[in-house]
């Protein structure tokens, strides 16, 4: 018998195999590693995070010098983004502000994936 053929005699079996190819493929939900970021911000949006967030009056830290892509150095604390931020995609990451900068960082890698002046 082809392989073919017991999938058109059991269609459920074939839908369930493609189910799970699925999943191995690419995943499920939290599990999966999170990509960088995707912010897809207007202006508007961006300002209203960045006063909110700096209104937070969060400790300055020490001088550092980083841009997007690199860590955070481990002495610089960084804070949860306030719940009430409408912003989904922010609310998994940390943030520090330093010279008028707000960096987005990640909890984990503590990368930084955002600057926003």
């Amino acid at each position: 018998m082809k392989r073919s053929d017991t999938n058109n005699r059991h269609p459920a079996k074939a839908s369930l195999s493609t189910g799970l190819l699925l999943v191995l493929l690419f995943g499920v939900g939290s599990s999966v590693a999170q990509p960088a970021v995707e912010f897809r911000w207007t202006s508007t949006i961006e300002r209203g995070v960045y006063n909110r967030v700096t209104q937070e009056g969060v400790r300055t830290p020490p001088r550092f010098s980083v841009t997007v892509g690199e860590k955070i150095p481990t002495a610089v604390e960084l804070y949860d983004v306030p719940s009430d931020i409408e912003y989904a995609p922010l609310r998994r990451y940390r943030y520090t502000v330093r010279d008028d900068r707000l960096y987005i960082v990640g909890s984990d890698t503590r990368k930084v994936v955002r600057i926003i002046n």
